[in-house]
C-alpha cells in the first residue's frame, strides 16, 4: 500500500497485512466538527449516507457524488 503527502508529493509505500475496521465503538470526533459533516451521534458521514445539502455546504469539490467510505472533505483533513 502507498500514501502521498500532498504538499510535498512523496509518495511512502509499506507492506500490509492486515487491516482492523472497528465499528460499534463511541466516536470520538468531536474535534472534526467542521472539517467533515458528522451524523447525529459524531459518527463521520460518507458515501450516499451525504445530503445534496450536505455537500454544498461543506463545497464539496467534485463533480461527482462522493464514493462509499469517501467524506465531505476529500484530500482535505490532514493530520497536525
Amino acid at each position: 500500500m502507498s500514501w502521498r503527502n500532498e504538499q510535498t508529493g512523496k509518495t511512502t509505500k509499506k507492506s500490509i497485512a492486515h487491516l482492523v475496521v472497528m465499528t460499534g465503538a463511541v466516536p470520538n470526533t468531536t474535534w472534526l466538527q467542521g472539517c467533515v459533516v458528522l451524523d447525529g451521534e459524531g459518527f463521520i458521514k460518507t458515501g450516499f449516507d451525504l445530503s445534496t445539502e450536505e455537500l454544498n455546504a461543506s463545497k464539496w469539490p467534485l463533480a461527482r457524488r462522493p464514493y462509499l467510505l469517501e467524506t465531505s472533505a476529500p484530500g482535505r483533513v490532514r493530520r497536525r
